[in-house]
């Protein structure tokens, strides 16, 4: 079920994130988000109103599942 999931919105306030930077450019919004799915290229990616969520994920819960698997089997 959680890998077929579509990735979580974006956070509303960046500023709590570990990594943030802020830059203004003139590019349409549009062309900007359009080109943030280029570059999240081989994630799993969702676009929300003005912003755009990525994830691999797909490892992560395999692993999960593999641990659990393991926990059950001891």
């Amino acid at each position: 079920k959680a890998v077929r999931a579509r990735p979580v919105a974006t956070p509303r306030n960046l500023s709590r994130m570990p990594y943030v930077a802020r830059f203004s450019t003139d590019t349409p919004p549009d062309e900007v988000l359009a080109r943030a799915r280029k570059v999240l290229k081989g994630y799993r990616v969702e676009r929300y109103e003005n912003s755009v969520s990525g994830e691999t994920g797909y490892l992560r819960e395999a692993g999960n599942v593999l641990f659990h698997f393991a926990l059950l089997g001891l």
